[in-house]
């Protein structure tokens, strides 16, 4: 299904974050100029924390775990409330919602270089933009496009020998430092496609259940996107097959037992 059109990118976000219907007319009321000084202060977020009307996705899972997974350690705002996760999201459903935008920040930035000369925008955001190829939904994500909400404690279970994640993974401040100095995982391929299944398994499962979102699709998301620090998985069409081959070996263990 999602080779014929399910767009699945992933937004890192407080859930419950109110709607706020970006109409027509606000889109008048709204100048380019302000739109831009708006975009500069969400992309900034990270270093100067504060709130925008823009809400970010992209279409990088490894990228917005490890955003996910920042939010989520123990001490922060977002551990302390429980309300951190990880949204699935159709982006063609937003683009189908009336009033709903979504936009790629690299074109935004692009239009502002050569139609906005008084809006500039620094090399780590540029850079920030590209690496994780950041998509902006304005003002509201519409329902019907939240495809899957997890939240973050059902993804990463840290004394877990089932979790995909190494511990080190939310601790290095962006990923690059995180590949320029973590030991590659020499686990087997059976252990990996094992633990890329029980996290497929936590995706699918999770509500609202919107979209055909099943488990092939999300094996393929997750194996995509990163070797996750695993040796075993550089292999990505052979850590498919084998982590498909782990659900039959489930499921007929499950019937077997029924039996």
């Amino acid at each position: 299904m999602f080779a014929q059109g399910l767009r699945a990118d992933f937004w890192t976000a407080d859930y419950g974050e109110e709607e706020l219907q970006w109409d027509i007319e606000s889109r008048k009321a709204t100048s380019m100029q302000s739109f831009l000084e708006e975009l500069q202060r969400h992309l900034r977020k990270i270093t100067s924390p504060c709130e925008t009307y823009l809400v970010s996705m992209t279409p990088h899972l490894e990228w917005a775990m490890h955003r996910t997974g920042q939010k989520g350690r123990q001490g922060s705002d977002f551990y302390k409330t429980g309300l951190n996760g990880l949204a699935v999201i159709d982006a063609d459903q937003i683009r189908n919602t009336p009033g709903a935008t979504v936009l790629r920040v690299e074109d935004v930035i692009a239009y502002a270089d050569s139609h906005v000369g008084n809006v500039s925008f620094s090399p780590d955001v540029r850079r920030w933009a590209q690496n994780c190829d950041e998509y902006i939904a304005i003002h509201f994500v519409p329902s019907a496009a939240l495809v899957r909400w997890i939240p973050w404690n059902d993804l990463y279970q840290p004394q877990s020998e089932e979790c995909l994640f190494p511990r080190s993974f939310t601790t290095y401040y962006t990923l690059g430092l995180w590949r320029q100095r973590f030991v590659s995982d020499t686990s087997t391929l059976q252990q990996v496609a094992k633990k890329v299944v029980r996290l497929a398994t936590v995706m699918i499962n999770a509500v609202p259940g919107h979209g055909d979102f099943d488990l092939d699709v999300a094996i393929s998301l997750i194996v995509r996107w990163s070797d996750w620090g695993y040796e075993a998985a550089g292999d990505k069409p052979a850590l498919v097959a084998a982590a498909r081959l782990w659900t039959r070996i489930e499921t007929m263990t499950e019937e077997f037992r029924r039996l």
